[in-house]
């Protein structure tokens, strides 16, 4: 975390509040027309599954959610049909080439 300069422990970014995170993911849902009520913890799952269909490593993931164990990472990570899709024919294509 960044502190300010003048005050070592006032943070240059503060933190918001898990209300007003909640306020903006509600916001955010209700701009978008989503009628279920959405949580903080949708949006953590939606983070931690995006991040490792766009293929970010899940250590990253951890760090970036601020787990300090992986398997807390696990639970909010998701790998999706497509991703395993996507994985086996890299996978197929890696095989490929080695036997060319």
């Amino acid at each position: 975390m960044l502190y300010n300069t003048t005050d070592n422990t006032a943070p240059i970014f503060p933190l918001p509040s898990r209300d007003q995170i909640w306020f903006e993911v509600h916001e955010i849902g209700f701009s978008l027309g989503i009628k279920e009520n959405l949580s903080y913890h949708m949006s953590r799952h939606s983070f931690g599954t995006l991040m490792l269909s766009a293929g970010i490593p899940i250590e990253s993931i951890s760090k970036m959610m601020g787990h300090t164990n992986i398997s807390s990472t696990q639970i909010y990570s998701k790998v999706t049909d497509d991703k395993i899709s996507e994985d086996m024919d890299k996978l197929m294509e890696r095989r490929k080439a080695i036997n060319n």
